[in-house]
């Protein structure tokens, strides 16, 4: 449950400081923020923002209903609006939790989870999800916690019955496992906080005063306690290790070597302070007044629940009428009108950038792209979402999202500086984020036309570092193309790769028997492995078996009468024989599933009959 708050000092004085209200993100009209996170069922009239490495997380609906509500994302040094998603009026409030450690937020509204990738700051299309907490696991993983409450009375609160995990993957939420737990001991009130910590092999969720311990690799329950203080922390140990914490209200957090309270708590504060951990007085400052004119509100009864959180490298205040936040901690650069520009050169260009090579090393492409600098002075290459497609001829090749943020690649003064020639920087495109072979790759670099757009970077000046950088040896996309235009490319791409090999399969394996691996049509659901696909997938999964066994070929099942239905992408392997033994070999061999890979004999006038040789059925 990785938790990636920055090491930035907050000891010292900030410098920079920026605040908003509702009506900046309502067209003028007057309103009110909302929470964003799970801060329990029975507590009102206030808003707390969800505080992340990369972003504000906040609730906004205006008084009239005429906008909103909506979730949005803040910049944290700024203030300025990243992203923004409206959902129903009548849909109840959402519920957002931080992924930080794939940068990504999950977002829960009336039964439905919408996704927040904040290195691009894509939102995407909601969907059916009974979870009532996301949470971040190791690796690709993430939980999902869904709570059943019981009928016994408790007062305000529900009490829990039971509590459903899940351990999956965004794509495939229950992947590994799913486990129910009923909750033992007494019944008590239950406001929806929630935290986990998870180790190598271990996982502790609690839900306020029911902590359970749970194998991490099975979903097996090992222990179960109750506690008498929902905040009294971790009975089972693992608070040293990372971990999401979603407890409601807080008026203070340690950060940063400081420890940043509110003055009265979250009750009507006047004050935000910092002392040290011994209580030393570091800095101080006066939050707004809640009743003056800038900030009244018919609805609003002063600020209402507050909270303070640190996110990125900014301290934050936020409530129902204002968000205040101050930056510039220790070095940080303060908040300036030209840090709206998410471009960071000095002369606003992108660099040159030319495709060289494309090789095909451990089941990926691997293309060298040459960067040429093109501002004075030089510029960095140091987004942490910069965008990289590939054409050539109208033909889409690859495209990703790459993070040049932890290796960050100078490119010196194209007239004047030594090293002014460029500097060569490999990415790779994975299957999923290419669109053609690596010989067709290579084969084109000299009419390429490579795309680099920053979609976001970090701040500050281009200044000449006193050595530069080496580039990584690898940069790995964080990111794939989504949607129609995506899955037109990736249906161009098979009808150019099927046409050419049409001739090696017409001269080599006509009227012999060859290994099958996959024949699937744009809406093709494989059982085993419980997944629609689209052509995108197709294209994907050619690919990787491509990448894997460079003699696997592509056809078009129309093309070929020993194929009963039309219109289907298959995947073989050129390794013909004159019966369906030697295919048979082939599959058991490389340990395919029995409905991944059998033999098949290839006819373009066909019959179809007596061309399938399923495994077990026989020589």
């Amino acid at each position: 449950m990785a938790s990636q708050q920055p090491t930035s000092s907050f000891t010292g004085e900030p410098t920079g400081q920026w605040e908003v209200t509702p009506s900046d993100f309502l067209d003028g009209q007057s309103g009110l923020f909302y929470d964003a996170r799970p801060v329990g069922y029975t507590e009102l009239d206030g808003a707390e923002a969800l505080y992340t490495p990369d972003d504000v997380v906040i609730g906004v609906g205006s008084d009239s209903g005429d906008v909103g509500p909506s979730v949005i994302g803040l910049d944290p040094t700024t203030g300025q609006l990243r992203w923004r998603f409206d959902y129903q009026s009548g849909s109840g409030g959402a519920t957002c939790f931080s992924l930080a450690s794939k940068h990504l937020i999950a977002c829960l509204v009336d039964k439905e989870l919408t996704w927040i990738d904040t290195r691009t700051d894509t939102v995407s299309a909601p969907v059916p999800s009974s979870a009532d907490a996301i949470l971040d696991g190791s690796g690709d993983s993430i939980y999902s916690v869904t709570t059943h409450a019981s009928n016994a009375d408790v007062g305000d609160s529900m009490a829990l019955a039971a509590v459903t995990l899940e351990r999956g993957t965004r794509a495939d939420p229950s992947r590994d496992w799913t486990q129910n737990y009923p909750i033992s001991g007494p019944l008590v009130g239950y406001d929806g906080g929630v935290t986990g910590a998870e180790t190598a092999s271990r996982l502790s969720l609690g839900l306020e005063r029911t902590h359970l311990l749970i194998n991490a690799s099975d979903g097996q329950l090992i222990d179960q306690q109750q506690i008498s203080d929902p905040v009294s922390g971790d009975p089972f140990g693992l608070t040293g290790a990372t971990e999401q914490d979603t407890n409601p209200s807080p008026d203070v957090v340690s950060a940063g070597g400081a420890r940043i309270a509110l003055d009265a708590g979250g009750d009507q504060p006047s004050a935000l302070t910092a002392t040290t951990p011994d209580g030393q007085p570091l800095w101080k400052r006066d939050l707004p007044d809640p009743y003056s004119s800038p900030l009244a509100s018919d609805q609003a009864d002063g600020f209402g629940r507050s909270s303070v959180g640190v996110a990125g490298s900014s301290v934050v205040f936020s409530s129902q009428i204002v968000l205040e936040a101050w930056t510039g901690f220790s070095g940080v650069a303060a908040a300036t009108s030209a840090d709206a520009v998410q471009y960071r050169t000095p002369c606003g260009r992108e660099p040159d950038v030319k495709a060289t090579s494309a090789t095909e090393s451990d089941g990926t492409i691997r293309v060298t792209l040459h960067f040429v600098g093109v501002c004075p002075g030089g510029q960095w290459v140091d987004g942490r979402a910069v965008e990289v497609g590939l054409s050539s001829g109208g033909a889409v090749l690859g495209h990703g999202t790459y993070d040049f943020s932890s290796s960050p690649v100078w490119l010196p003064d194209p007239s004047t500086q030594a090293g002014h020639s460029g500097v060569d920087v490999p990415i790779s495109l994975p299957a999923g984020n290419a669109f053609a072979l690596p010989s067709e790759i290579q084969d084109h670099v000299q009419t390429i036309v490579v795309a680099c757009r920053h979609s976001a970077g970090s701040s500050g000046e281009d200044t000449s570092p006193p050595a530069p950088p080496s580039p990584a040896a690898d940069y790995v996309p964080f990111g794939t193309g989504t949607g129609q235009s995506t899955n037109e490319d990736a249906l161009a791409a098979l009808r150019r790769i099927a046409a050419a090999d049409r001739g090696d399969i017409a001269d080599s394996l006509e009227g012999r028997w060859v290994p099958q691996l996959s024949s699937k049509q744009n809406g093709t659901t494989d059982l085993y492995e419980n997944h629609t696909y689209d052509y995108a997938d197709i294209l994907a999964e050619h690919l990787r078996l491509r990448l894997h066994d460079p003699q696997v070929r592509l056809l078009f099942s129309t093309d070929w009468g020993s194929y009963k239905l039309p219109g289907y992408w298959v995947s073989v392997v050129a390794k013909p024989s004159s019966t369906p033994a030697s295919a048979i070999r082939f599959c058991d061999r490389q340990g395919f599933p029995v409905s991944h890979c059998y033999a098949k004999r290839i006819l373009r006038d066909g019959p179809y009959d007596g061309t399938t040789r399923l495994r077990g059925t026989g020589p």
